[in-house]
């Protein structure tokens, strides 16, 4: 199909515009940002069998310690020789250990710019992994991005600087999956993180509702989030109502969005991705 660029259109050139579009180069600022083209087509969530999932492994960490090494660098007496909050993932037993807000977004962007057209889930293709046993999730973690409720509270300077990036009124609360987010470093390698895509970010109410069970009927595919709460259900959901927290699915099906330390991670973190299928 060939693209029809107008010639004129409300006394714009359209040609000329598109070419401005293109060779334009964005204001310098404070921070050193990593730019990374992507490649990923927009994802329809309501076609999550259309997908690959599998765990990081080998190549993957490859990739990971190529990418972090290279563009958010520090020395370390072992291990990755990058900043500390990127530094806690290990191979072993052919498998990426280690999952958080900051490790899984660095994973998403090497990806990228590796042109790959894999990605890190969403918490509504975590949740229909969970639910048609595709991985075994029971015995590990999986972060699939962070809530977002107000501009206070947790991770307050993080809070305020997104919710400035959405704009004025933003319409909180809101889940952020890692694919619409990258992180940047300022002159003293500070993380922070930068929205990508608000397009992927997603309206949540229930992630201000109180702690409480559910089961997977409650659940809204399209979100990964549930709709309701169930005093009768056998999942625990966790949440809270202030700043800026963590979202992952824990062992034992618990769904958390309550956890503030966005830079944890251990050896039963596992980073689950997901690539379109070849028809």
């Amino acid at each position: 199909m060939t693209l029809k660029i107008p010639k004129n259109f409300r006394g714009i050139d359209g040609r000329k515009e598109l070419e401005r579009i293109l060779n334009e180069i964005p204001k310098e600022n404070n921070n050193s940002y990593v730019e990374v083209k992507s490649t990923i087509n927009p994802i329809s969530i309501q076609e999550h069998d259309k997908y690959e999932y599998f765990f990081a492994g080998e190549n993957e960490y490859n990739l990971y310690k190529n990418f972090v090494e290279k563009n958010f660098s520090k020395k370390q007496d072992k291990g990755l020789q990058t900043l500390d909050n990127l530094a806690k993932p290990e191979l072993k037993d052919k498998l990426f250990k280690g999952s958080s807000s900051y490790i899984n977004s660095a994973m998403n962007m090497a990806l990228r710019e590796n042109n790959s057209d894999i990605y890190v889930v969403t918490q509504a293709q975590l949740e229909y992994v969970f639910q048609n046993n595709i991985l075994d999730l029971k015995n590990n973690y999986s972060d699939t991005g962070m809530c977002l409720r107000t501009d206070s509270g947790n991770n307050e300077t993080f809070a305020k600087d997104l919710v400035k990036q959405l704009g004025k009124n933003p319409n909180l609360p809101v889940y952020l999956p890692v694919i619409s987010y990258d992180l940047i470093k300022d002159a003293s390698d500070n993380l922070s993180f930068k929205i990508m895509d608000v397009s992927k970010i997603i309206n949540v109410p229930m992630l201000n509702s109180t702690d409480g069970k559910f089961d997977n009927s409650d659940i809204d595919l399209l979100t990964g989030f549930p709709n309701q709460l169930n005093p009768n259900g056998t999942r625990n959901f966790w949440t809270t109502n202030l700043g800026l927290s963590r979202c992952y699915l824990g062992r034992n099906s618990g769904l958390c969005s309550i956890n503030s330390n966005l830079s944890n991670s251990d050896d039963i973190g596992r980073v689950v991705l997901a690539k379109l299928r070849r028809s």
